[in-house]
């Protein structure tokens, strides 16, 4: 095992649901949250 500690693959379990919904679940909190820090960072800017 050369790689880094960087380098592992987490396999996360969907519960034994439907893959494809878990992914459109993780994909909409990924989302929010971007959306999250785009807004906070519009704020400083503008209090800058």
């Amino acid at each position: 095992m050369g790689g880094s500690a960087g380098d592992e693959v987490v396999e996360v379990s969907c519960g034994g649901g439907d893959p494809g919904a878990y992914a459109a679940v993780l994909k909409r909190k990924l989302d929010l949250y971007c959306a999250t820090v785009a807004k906070s960072m519009v704020i400083e800017m503008e209090q800058a």
